[in-house]
């Protein structure tokens, strides 16, 4: 039963067995109508500084949604100053809600382990660059998991084309010091472990940068070897179980920095930050793990033996098969991955005589991909 009223000076929500309590000052600031927004473009029209402090509710009142699914209905509110306001009761929830992320750090996210393959979604390229509803399926499903996959991507004649053409449906191209699109090309002679034939060891792209780019589009173009398989693992799973099985690991490993030192002819990047980072309300944000870049910990002498001791622990679980899933990419084949949260790899190969196997990819910005959603929500 879903009630609403006004007691103790606030409003007070009952859902599902929850009750929510919201402020008047709050409700009064998130008013959306005419007078204290732009409708045309949500700019803020009411400067909370000019209500009085001492606000309060003269009366609140349920009012009907549509039968559209998931409008809850309304909650319709007077002000002692005369304004009114209607707050979806969606949103009201949704808010309360947020407010106490910080005791669920992988909030909405649905995480996973190994033999998870079946739990990637799929979608042909041409749905998604050309359907709404396909693409806002796919978007969802990768938020929620962190990985997504896209068939049937054309790579015969202009795989580069192909690829920008998705890029292009979910947001602006993140170049990065490789250039907005980049390749990778397996050879012999290598100068880089990555152009080899070498297992990679699973971990996150650039994590020598304050915000690293958040979503990977990996497009397989040639891939005529036996192996390299791509391998991912899910860190927010990872870090939950760490956080279960030895909370003072855990809290190590979200506090204390490590450095990134990153230096090349004409790049030099000193990155440092938690392995594990957290957004200001207590969300997983973005994990950085990346072997072969890796500094030393900023950790004071008392804390070096126990963070020592926790990054050992992350490491076993990391490279644990039981959290590991593998999918060889065939040639128009998209790997889409939340680089913030999903650690990747591959597993070896031999070229042989004449193998070939090439990859071209570029980075995206999660709120570019998280806007694009929104917006194909709000247009549907």
């Amino acid at each position: 039963m879903t009630t609403i009223e006004t007691h103790d000076g606030l409003v007070w929500l009952q859902f599902e067995g929850y009750a929510y309590s919201f402020h008047p000052l709050l409700l009064r600031d998130a008013c959306t109508c005419s007078e204290c927004r732009n409708p045309a473009t949500n700019e803020r029209l009411l400067q909370i500084g000019s209500v009085d402090p001492d606000l309060q509710v003269s009366s609140v009142e349920l009012l009907p949604g549509s039968d559209q699914p998931g409008d809850l209905g309304a909650a319709g509110v007077v002000f002692s100053d005369g304004h009114r306001t209607r707050h979806e009761l969606s949103w009201l929830i949704d808010h309360a809600r947020s407010i106490s992320h910080s005791l669920a750090p992988a909030a909405a996210c649905q995480l996973w382990r190994s033999r998870s393959e079946r739990g990637i979604t799929v979608m042909p390229w041409a749905a998604l660059v050309n359907d709404a509803s396909s693409l806002i399926h796919w978007l969802d499903a990768l938020a929620a998991r962190g990985v997504a996959i896209v068939s049937d991507v054309p790579v015969d004649d202009d795989a580069q084309a192909s690829l920008l053409r998705l890029a292009d449906r979910l947001g602006p191209i993140q170049p990065t010091n490789y250039g907005p699109v980049w390749g990778i090309e397996a050879t012999i002679d290598h100068v880089s472990q990555v152009e080899s034939q070498h297992a990679l060891a699973v971990h996150t792209d650039l994590p020598y940068r304050d915000l690293a780019p958040g979503i990977q589009l990996l497009l397989s173009v040639e891939a005529d070897v036996a192996g390299g398989a791509s391998t991912l693992v899910d860190g927010y799973a990872v870090a939950e179980t760490i956080r279960d099985a030895d909370p003072t690991a855990w809290q190590l490993l979200t506090s204390i920095d490590l450095t990134y030192p990153y230096i090349r002819d004409n790049v030099e990047h000193h990155g440092r930050a938690p392995l594990i980072g957290l957004r200001p309300d207590g969300r997983y944000h973005q994990i950085r793990r990346a072997p072969d870049l890796v500094g030393v910990p900023l950790a004071s002498a008392e804390q070096t033996p126990a963070f020592y001791r926790a990054l050992a622990l992350w490491n076993a679980l990391v490279d644990d098969p039981s959290f590991e899933i593998q999918i060889r990419l065939e040639p128009g084949q998209l790997l889409a991955f939340d680089n913030h949260r999903v650690l990747h790899g591959r597993t070896a190969f031999d070229l042989g005589a004449a193998g070939r196997r090439r990859l071209i990819g570029c980075y995206l910005d999660t709120v570019d991909v998280q806007s694009t959603r929104q917006v194909l929500a709000r247009r549907s």
